[in-house]
């Protein structure tokens, strides 16, 4: 408009601030799934593709939660310093494995759409 420049904004893409740390694909429900993994310094987000049908889902957990998760896994475990030690950078790759398998990709029980839910949530319904 009058020579300047005009730039479109759209709310289709999610845009997430981070660093992308992990991205694998991952089977649930009989389907495959592009997880990818990013890491803030408040907290991670996880975030699924389907290629398939180009569904797109994802959740996020603050880094005090995921404290709170690891105390409370500690507690029922009794494993004291091996939970707490995975919030260690040097420990990344391990807090990462830990975290992938408490991912849930499941059908919504309420509905037919699929969900993307860490266990803590799962448990919680």
């Amino acid at each position: 408009v009058r020579g300047r420049p005009i730039f479109l904004f759209s709310r289709r893409n999610i845009v997430e601030k981070g660093i992308l740390i992990d991205k694998r694909v991952v089977r649930a429900v009989g389907q495959l799934f592009i997880l990818s993994i990013l890491r803030s310094p408040h907290d991670f987000v996880f975030y699924t593709y389907q290629p398939s049908t180009r569904l797109q889902m994802r959740t996020k957990l603050s880094m005090s939660k995921l404290r709170e998760w690891l105390h409370e896994t500690q507690e029922q475990r009794k494993e004291q310093a091996e939970e707490v030690c995975l919030l260690d950078q040097k420990r990344q790759a391990d807090l990462l494995e830990w975290l992938v398998k408490r991912v849930v990709i499941r059908k919504n029980p309420k509905g037919h759409n699929m969900q993307l839910l860490l266990q803590f949530e799962a448990e919680e319904e």
